[in-house]
Parts: structure tokens; sequence; C-alpha cells
């Protein structure tokens, strides 16, 4: 409840209210780090391009994709740079909406990019 403090006391109080906060998944920390990232890109056609890795070493807790106009893409993406986090447990990724030059790289992510796959180029 809350109540409207007055002269070192609380005078009046409010109605009595619950408040249920959302249960909140802790992610289970690494066996291991991974180290190494295999990646290919495949054109789809349309505009899409199916990014598949594989992994080497630990048990990933997810990865970022990342895209871009330019060589070597980051995350956090730079400007016009695109990025979509994918599970631990999913190997591939569809990416739409692109026409022209890309360029692909995939990360393992955990609070962060920690290590990426080589960069991957292809024309759509």
């Amino acid at each position: 409840r809350v109540c409207k403090y007055e002269n070192g006391a609380c005078q009046f109080y409010s109605n009595e209210v619950t408040v249920t906060a959302p249960k909140v998944e802790t992610p289970v920390s690494n066996s291991g780090s991974v180290t190494g990232i295999s990646a290919s890109v495949q054109n789809l056609g349309g505009g899409q391009a199916k990014v598949s890795w594989t992994t080497e070493g630990g048990t990933p807790s997810g990865f970022k994709v990342c895209w871009s106009t330019s060589p070597d893409p980051v995350y956090p993406p730079r400007s016009g740079d695109g990025a979509q986090y994918v599970s631990g447990s999913e190997r591939e990724c569809t990416v739409g909406g692109l026409s022209g030059t890309y360029h692909f790289r995939v990360c393992h992510y955990q609070s962060g990019c920690q290590l990426y796959s080589s960069n991957m180029t292809l024309g759509l």
C-alpha cells in the first residue's frame, strides 16, 4: 500500500494492490567456449539469403547473424547494417528484403559477440 506521509507519520493509505512480475529465465552458462564457426550463405531468390553454420567447442547460448553492404559486418550493427538473434539450438537463418551485394557473418552471442565466422559475400 501507499500512504500519504505528513508530520512524520502515514496519515492515509491506498487500497491494497497485488503486482505479479513476469518470470525471467536466466540463461544457463555454457559448458565451454565455442572455438570455431564455419558458415555458408545461399541465394534463395526473391531477395532472400539463407545463412547456415556449424560450431566447434562448447554449447552456444545463441548467435547473431549479421549482414551489410560493407565487408565484415559486426554486432551491434553499423548504420544501415542488419542483425538477427538465433537461439543456440538453431544453425540457420533466412534474411529477406535484400538487393545487391551483401556480406554476412555469424557470431557466437553471449552478452555480446564473442567469436565471428569468416566474411561471406553474396550477390542477390
